[in-house]
Formats: structure tokens, sequence, C-alpha cells
């Protein structure tokens, strides 16, 4: 007797320990899975509030702060963030517009077309994706005017837990151009 209780505990052991690997093997996949798709969308919402936000102090001028929440955000006239995962949510390879305008839109009409493009590229790299979103500003013209909204500040770069600070600077205008002027720094 105290031979089979050995067989049996072995066994039982045995198959729990088959199930318990399934499931690991099964559920951290499907964990990584859910972890990445958050931070993505956690990044696509953290670039459209910032796209307002930017929208909101050129229109109202003041001031505003936005913190990241991953990720690592690089500014040079145009707004880019970084973010690194083993999974992706979008089409890898090619730009994809997450607004109204096309991705190579460069002009507008006022009151047809958004100022904003944001876009979004995943790539694989190795056995991850390399997802960067950008933010830039177009012009739009009204009749002989062109308006635009102009990002200014240094070259700068910043990571998560970082502040965006998101200024009104004022207005320039140069002939048939009205830039309206944002600056953006990271603290």
């Amino acid at each position: 007797m105290k031979g089979q209780e050995t067989i049996s505990v072995i066994l039982i052991t045995g198959i729990l320990l088959g199930l318990v690997g399934s499931v690991y093997l099964w559920g951290v996949p499907l964990i990584e899975k859910n972890t990445d798709v958050s931070r993505l969308e956690s990044a696509e919402g953290f670039m459209n509030n910032l796209n307002e936000k930017i929208k909101n102090v050129a229109t109202h001028g003041g001031r505003e702060q936005i913190r990241i929440p991953l990720g690592r955000v690089y500014f040079e006239s145009n707004i880019d963030l970084s973010v690194e995962t083993k999974n992706t949510i979008y089409d890898s390879g090619a730009w994809i517009s997450l607004g109204k305008n096309e991705c190579t839109k460069e002009e507008g009409t006022w009151g047809v077309d958004d100022q904003d493009v944001l876009c979004v590229l995943s790539q694989e790299i190795g056995d991850e994706y390399d997802t960067g979103y950008k933010l830039r500003y177009i012009n739009l013209t009204l009749g002989t005017k062109k308006y635009k909204i102009e990002l200014v500040g240094n070259r700068d770069t910043g990571k998560e837990d970082n502040i965006i600070v998101i200024e009104g600077a004022g207005t320039d205008r140069v002939g048939e151009y009205v830039k309206t002027l944002v600056s953006v720094s990271i603290e």
C-alpha cells in the first residue's frame, strides 16, 4: 500500500506540475500582450492629450503641463514619443494616421483640415517592437493667409515622469504667414 501511495503522490504531483506549466506557458504571453496593449493605448492617449493642451495654449495662451507616463519623448520642432514593447496593436512598418489628416499632409485649408498631424509607426526590431508617435502641425490656408502653430524651444528629450511644459510665446507675422508660437520644454 505504501508503494501505491507513493506512486499516486508522484503521479498527482506530475499532473499538477504539467497543468501549472501549461497555464504558465499560455498565461504569461497573454499577460504580456495585455500589458503591451495597455502601454500603447496609454501612449496614444498621452499624445492626444498633449495635442489638445498645445492647441488650447495656442488658442487661449497661458501655460500647461503634462507628465510623461512612459517611453521617451524627443522635441525638435515636432514632438516624438518612443515606446518599446514585445507586441503591437498597429500594423507594422507603415505610418498610420491617428487623426483626420494623413501622415504625409504638409498643408491644408482653414475650416476643412485640422492643424495637427498625429501619426504612429510600429517597427519590429528583433523580438520587440519600437512604436513611435509623431505630433506636428501644418500650415492652414485661408484666402491669401497661412496660419500655423509652431512649436519653439531648445531640442530636448525626456523620459517617464519628466514634465512637458507648454507655454504661449506670442504670434509671429511675416508677410502672408501668421505663426502662433508655443514654447515647449521638458523638465
